[in-house]
């Protein structure tokens, strides 16, 4: 799963932006809230709206950690995270 342009990132619902999240997460095979919202990690496939975005994503990962979907990983070091028992149960319903 690819994200979606920076426009549409930003005009999506909180909840969605971050299902969407967790689900490239899982696709990608990591978790990192640092990297998710690294400018550079998205130029240049992502426009002048780069700012807005990494501030949504900042919220949807935000909103995924609150809601024990994503955790840290505690023989990690750099913010690693995975997707937490709940995280996967909850994705695999929401992509039913």
């Amino acid at each position: 799963m690819t994200m979606p342009p920076d426009e549409t990132v930003v005009s999506l619902p909180l909840e969605d932006l971050a299902l969407r999240v967790l689900r490239y997460f899982a696709d990608e095979g990591w978790v990192n809230r640092h990297n998710l919202t690294n400018e550079p990690s998205w130029t240049p496939s992502h426009g002048s709206g780069l700012a807005q975005m990494m501030k949504a994503l900042a919220e949807a990962y935000d909103w995924l950690a609150h809601r024990g979907l994503v955790a840290l990983d505690p023989a990690s070091s750099g913010g690693w995270g995975f997707i937490t028992r709940r995280g996967g149960e909850f994705s695999r319903i929401r992509s039913r």
